[in-house]
């Protein structure tokens, strides 16, 4: 019997199917959010939220599964925290501080200090700016209450979509004006005490702008999605041009891929050290090597708009476009590029299955409380510099720790 064998054969007598992973999937043609296992692509539930929901991010960093996920609903200007066990609408954020209620929520994150980050394409209320400007907004990711919130200093930002990496910065895409706000932290608790307004373009301490400063740019026209393998990469998914756009998270510098001319890029992922993005036309499916930026595309039968990919990074989840509530999936654990399995569970017309988010499942994890009765202090946050919380790990080992080791030296075993 081959080591591969003997492999599976191990994994299937602990139960291979407790690797399996939830996935959330974010319909943005509708006002719902829906669940399906990673594995079998069964669907697990439905839970309704706001309008057009564009983003969908975790309140743990813990890879056993968060209890709660924050949802970016861009059409009917809220964030939902949906609980998951059991699934459930547990709040609405509707905005606040200084800069009023959301007009448009386009990206959310959880940033290392464990605080939930919302960014807002243009706020509708702040005194003396009618037409409000592009705000970050920080929240208590257990009471949901507000830490801190910035504007952008420029009448014309629009953000995007907002990623964070280990060192706490966050990343944001700004088509408005045509690049990508780095906010850097200053290693305090919250509040971080910035200015009222985030001052940027090199001008402060808080914050870069990186953009083509060519006079009719050729990259970062029009950056809408962002990935992120969280340390040493940030991808930028630009709708205006042909180019991924690859960062070096450490010197912020810009490299560029063009995925054919005339296409328009759609969304991005990171999956190691892949990037993953799906453009409009035939060839609507690409891979590049964050190492020597080499290009691979592909044909994916139907429409190709969000991705996701589960934590352990052996699938890829592909949702179609508007009106066809198709997912598909690709096995990373085979040579790229490998046929893609539809989930027909997920064919419902009408849908626009968009923005994933997947976690291991933690059945031991005690259902999430709700929302607290009263105003709660905040609780310790970690230092802003290049640390992370271990709080979690101590409680969410055995059994599972073990099996998701044995996956990983099975999927070892058939590369070999």
């Amino acid at each position: 019997m081959s080591k591969s064998t003997l492999a599976i054969a191990a994994l299937l007598a602990l139960g291979l199917a407790a690797a399996a992973e939830r996935v959330v999937v974010a319909n943005l043609n509708g006002a719902s959010v829906d669940f399906f296992d990673s594995v079998t692509g069964a669907n697990e539930g439905r839970v309704v939220v706001g309008s057009s929901p564009v983003d969908v991010a975790p309140d743990s960093a813990s890879g056993f599964g968060p209890s709660r996920v924050f949802v970016a609903n861009s059409g009917s200007n809220t964030v939902s925290v949906v609980q998951l066990d059991p699934a459930g609408v547990a709040a609405t954020i509707t905005g606040g501080g200084s800069y009023g209620t959301f007009q448009t929520p386009s990206g959310v994150a959880l940033h290392p200090s464990g605080a939930m980050v919302v960014v807002d394409q243009k706020p509708s209320t702040y005194p003396g700016t009618p037409n409000g400007r592009s705000t970050i907004r920080f929240f208590h990711a257990g009471t949901f209450s507000l830490i801190d919130d910035y504007r952008d200093a420029s009448a014309t930002a629009r953000y995007n979509d907002v990623v964070v990496t280990s060192n706490g910065k966050l990343w944001i895409a700004d088509d408005g004006d045509q690049g990508v706000v780095v906010a850097r932290f200053p290693a305090s608790l919250p509040p971080f005490s910035f200015p009222e307004t985030l001052i940027y373009n090199g001008s402060g301490e808080f914050a870069d702008f990186l953009h083509d400063a060519a006079a009719v740019p050729t990259f970062l026209v029009a950056p809408r999605r962002l990935a992120t393998n969280g340390t040493t990469r940030v991808v930028v998914a630009d709708a205006g041009s042909s180019n991924l756009t690859v960062i070096n998270a450490d010197t912020q510098t810009l490299q560029n891929v063009s995925l054919g001319a005339g296409v328009t890029i759609n969304d991005v992922e990171v999956v190691g050290n892949f990037a993953f993005a799906t453009t409009t036309g035939v060839t609507n499916l690409h891979r590049v090597d964050l190492t020597d930026l080499t290009l691979t595309s592909t044909a994916i039968a139907g429409a190709a708009q969000g991705l996701g990919a589960s934590s352990d990074g052996a699938a890829l989840f592909i949702g179609a476009g508007a009106g066809s509530g198709l997912i598909q999936r690709i096995d990373l654990t085979v040579a790229f590029p490998s046929a893609p399995a539809a989930l027909p569970a997920f064919a419902i017309p009408g849908d626009f299955p968009f923005a994933f988010f997947s976690s291991v499942r933690n059945a031991a994890a005690p259902p999430p409380a709700g929302p607290p009765a009263g105003p709660e202090p905040d609780p310790p946050f970690i230092s802003q510099s290049n640390t992370t919380s271990t709080t979690n790990g101590s409680d969410n080992c055995g059994l599972l720790g073990l099996e998701l080791l044995l996956v990983l030296a099975c999927l070892r075993a058939r590369r070999a």
